[in-house]
């Protein structure tokens, strides 16, 4: 770790800030990765390995040629792919800590995008509006089926 931090130190202006953005991404993806496999969704590591593999190349080409707009792009490629992942990860983590709801499983495996929630968690009409309203604002929030 400290011979990454003295690297950061030692390079120019904008090398220095594209090994910022650098490691802004494996830090993302890192916590998305452990949330994702805290949660048993394995939905995004294949997105986070990607995110990490265009930030790489974005820093190598940012230390090589930092004027050239391409090592730029694909730096903050990898750091949006990164936080697309960790924000899906967070949203994951945070329906399934509400009380009563958990993962749905059909035939032993995990549905990702879909969420089980036992009837002790809906007892009153208030809890049940708040769960559809979740529930239909997520759907809406899909793009539309072709």
């Amino acid at each position: 770790m400290t011979e990454a931090v003295a690297a950061i130190g030692r390079a120019s202006g904008s090398a220095r800030l594209g090994l910022w953005v650098f490691a802004l991404t494996c830090i993302s993806a890192a916590v998305a990765a452990a949330s994702d496999l805290h949660t048993g969704s394995y939905r995004t590591l294949a997105y986070l390995a990607v995110a990490v593999a265009l930030g790489t190349m974005g820093v190598v080409l940012t230390n090589r040629m930092p004027a050239h707009p391409i090592s730029w792009v694909m730096a903050a490629a990898g750091l949006w792919g990164a936080l697309g992942g960790l924000s899906y990860a967070w949203a994951t983590e945070a329906l399934v800590t509400e009380p009563h709801a958990s993962r749905f499983e059909m035939r032993g495996r995990a549905m990702d995008g879909w969420l089980r929630v036992d009837a002790a968690g809906v007892t009153t009409k208030r809890d049940l509006r708040r769960w559809v309203d979740r529930g239909v604002a997520y759907a809406r929030s899909l793009p539309p089926k072709k």
